[in-house]
């Protein structure tokens, strides 16, 4: 009996040693990251309306920050992969992946992405997209989605495959055990009541409320209603919470992309390096940084070049994260270690 018990508190303790090793280091800036991403509209026209100004001065503006290319889904690439995967090969089709000139159901192998890293070094992660049918759907929905040179292009409905870019990864998307990170709207809303966030959040509104579908002033709206809970959960609030909203790419240079004939070959409006012709804010969108994280910069802008590729370079720092892409550095955002209490600025 005495070495059952003995045996047995050694084994308990083993199991705390080994849970004290694999426990994930602290965030250098922030504890836990929750993205928003919305839809094809130019930086001056957003900070027009009256709730994205307000929230400006709630948090820390990125006043020079980009999308990396034209149409959508290769900046949602960027936001998790650090590439637009040019030239890649789609291992279902075994053609090259186009993603500077075409939103598709590209499959992407032979690449790591940031849930890769999270996972590897014991943090935890879940994209939440709107809509999302669940189950690892890989597929569309009904309906068709008129471009502005009046073509019909891929299905649509209010969920879209290309904005949920971890479904383009074939380590995930046939693997269903990573796939339950894949989840829609309604497991966010249990996860924020319950205060069992993941660490790393990435949220896609659906096709109206993020503005592709709708105006700026119907995505501030929506966002209005999502992110001031967020922004004044307690639980969130007790850790360094780093919430980054931002547009995907601009409207001008989108509606350029979309005006010649056939659509996509004007080269130019897909690259940030060369400016798109007509588009004088080269593809310039709202960024803001908001949360406990930030709440000692807050009403604080940076004029930094800053674009897509600086979100996974920024969350590889925060964490100690092994770089994916060693030969490539962008800027990393302007973080400060906010020890401050924060304190949420009254609803606007």
């Amino acid at each position: 009996m005495l070495f059952k018990t003995v045996a047995a508190t050694a084994l308990a303790a083993a199991s705390l040693a080994v849970s004290a090793v694999a426990a994930p280091a602290k965030g250098k800036y922030f504890d836990k990251f929750i993205f928003v991403i919305l839809e094809n509209n130019d930086y001056p026209d957003v900070m027009k309306d009256p709730y994205f100004a307000s929230l400006a001065a709630r948090g820390l503006l990125m006043t020079n920050y980009h999308g990396t290319v034209h149409p959508s889904q290769p900046n949602y690439w960027s936001t998790v992969g650090q590439s637009t995967y040019r030239d890649l090969i789609d291992p279902a089709t075994n053609t090259i992946i186009n993603g500077d000139n075409g939103d598709d159901s590209f499959n992407i192998t032979g690449r790591t992405n940031i849930a890769d890293s999270l996972e590897n070094a014991g943090y935890t992660w879940k994209i939440y997209s709107e809509n999302y049918p669940g189950n690892c759907f890989t597929g569309h929905g009904a309906g068709d989605e008129l471009f502005p040179n009046g073509t019909v292009k891929t299905p649509n409905r209010l969920y879209q495959r290309k904005h949920n870019p971890f479904i383009s990864y074939m380590q995930i998307q046939t693997n269903a055990t990573r796939c339950k990170n894949l989840v829609s709207e309604t497991e966010w809303a249990a996860d924020l009541t319950a205060g069992t966030l993941p660490d790393y959040s990435y949220y896609v509104p659906n096709q109206m409320n993020d503005a592709h579908d709708s105006t700026i002033a119907y995505a501030s709206n929506w966002l209005q209603g999502f992110i001031e809970p967020v922004l004044n959960n307690s639980a969130l609030n007790a850790v360094r919470t780093l919430i980054h909203i931002v547009y995907d790419e601009d409207e001008t240079a989108y509606n350029l992309y979309y005006s010649t004939n056939p659509p996509g070959q004007l080269a130019n409006c897909t690259d940030l390096v060369n400016n798109c012709p007509g588009d004088a804010n080269n593809n310039r969108v709202y960024s803001l940084l908001l949360g406990s994280a930030v709440s000692c910069q807050v009403n604080s802008t940076d004029n930094t070049l800053f674009d897509h590729n600086s979100i996974v370079s920024t969350i590889e720092d925060n964490w100690g994260l092994s770089p994916m892409t060693p030969y490539q550095s962008w800027p990393l955002f302007p973080l400060k270690d906010c020890s401050t209490p924060y304190k949420c600025v009254p609803k606007y």
